[in-house]
């Protein structure tokens, strides 16, 4: 794959958003210019660590669309950064290793969260490898944004259908008559009818409280 194909292919790169970010963690600097140098060329942002150290001075803030680890660097050192990066399902890790008996279970991370590059690294190999690591990245983001959209708007139906069935009882009205006052209402006062509807609940609910109080202990 040519760095020119790579840079024409918009479910990577949008022109109104920032290119992907790499983070590098690797120890042998001739390799990490390597990995640095041909992902920048392919218009991705890179950032370079030579080990977990240098990965904290980076700070807490970093969040990489992907991460290229050494599995050369210390045990503990692997394992460290491996739980700090697979927290977030959709960060995937690219590992790159001279030996090719290499048992990536042994770093403990989730089933199919990992995938292994051999060394000498090939150029053409490492940008299909992150390309077609990050493509999947971001179908796996579209989805569960698209599933996380749908429980909302679930949610919000709820709460709307809840609140004209409270305005139905408390002021007799028919169904469409009480959705069109939730929905004056929140025009009126420029909220959003689900955050209204929410207020609606509540305020129910505050006064079924009140009025169970108030049957409880009369004066």
């Amino acid at each position: 794959m040519s760095s020119e194909s790579f840079q024409s292919d918009n479910a990577l790169e949008e022109s109104n958003t920032p290119p992907p970010s790499i983070l590098v963690i690797e120890r042998d600097p001739a390799t990490a210019t390597l990995i640095r140098d041909r992902l920048s060329a392919v218009g991705l942002s890179v950032l370079s660590a030579a080990d977990a150290q240098e990965v904290a001075a980076l700070g807490n803030h970093i969040a990489p669309d992907l991460v290229i680890l050494d599995l050369e660097l210390p045990e503990l050192e692997l394992h460290n950064l491996v739980a700090r990066f697979v927290v977030t399902p959709s960060i995937p890790i690219l590992v790159t290793a001279s030996n090719r008996a290499v048992d990536i279970a042994r770093l403990g991370a989730p089933e199919g969260t990992v995938t292994i590059l051999f060394k000498p690294l090939n150029d053409q190999q490492l940008v299909a490898q992150v390309t077609s690591l990050l493509r999947s990245s971001m179908e796996l983001h579209s989805v569960t944004e698209k599933a996380r959209n749908l429980r909302l708007g679930l949610t919000s139906s709820r709460e709307i259908s809840v609140a004209i069935g409270i305005l139905m009882e408390r002021h007799c009205l028919s169904r469409e008559e009480a959705f069109q006052r939730l929905r004056n209402m929140a025009r009126s006062s420029r909220r959003r009818v689900n955050k209204l509807a929410q207020e609606v609940i509540g305020a129910n609910e505050n006064l079924n409280l009140n009025g169970t109080a108030t049957d409880k202990n009369p004066d």
